[in-house]
């Protein structure tokens, strides 16, 4: 925080009189046609799964949480009306691409990036 800056006990952050509300974005629903096939992938490349629930109507939930994230994914059956494939630019941002290539490599992930630098321009 800045000077002139706090919190209040609720997370309002007050700067310069002003009070401002946290926003976070918590959760991402991305439609999918397979649901068992989706789950599968997401636990192989080390996202938690946090819930599979399936509801006797047959609405299903899937939460997973990526390692080191605030914001997590649901997949399921009912979860969302879009087409499977519709959500577009969602972005997981990592520290370190190359190691985060080499481990998503180790888990049998197929990866179709490359790690050689573009060339030079100019």
């Amino acid at each position: 925080m800045r000077d002139g800056e706090d919190r209040t006990s609720n997370g309002i952050l007050r700067s310069g009189g002003v009070e401002i509300v946290d926003f976070k974005l918590e959760v991402i629903v991305l439609p999918v046609s397979e649901v068992d096939r989706a789950r599968n992938f997401y636990h192989k490349v080390g996202f938690r799964q946090d819930v599979d629930y399936i509801a006797p109507d047959g609405f299903r939930v899937v939460h997973f949480t990526p390692p080191g994230s605030a914001t997590s994914l649901i997949i399921g059956e009912g979860v969302s009306d879009a087409a499977p494939g519709s959500v577009q630019g969602v972005h997981l941002s990592v520290g370190d691409v190359v190691a985060a290539r080499a481990e998503l490599v180790a888990r049998g992930t197929p990866v179709a990036c490359s790690t050689t630098p573009a060339p030079a321009t100019g």
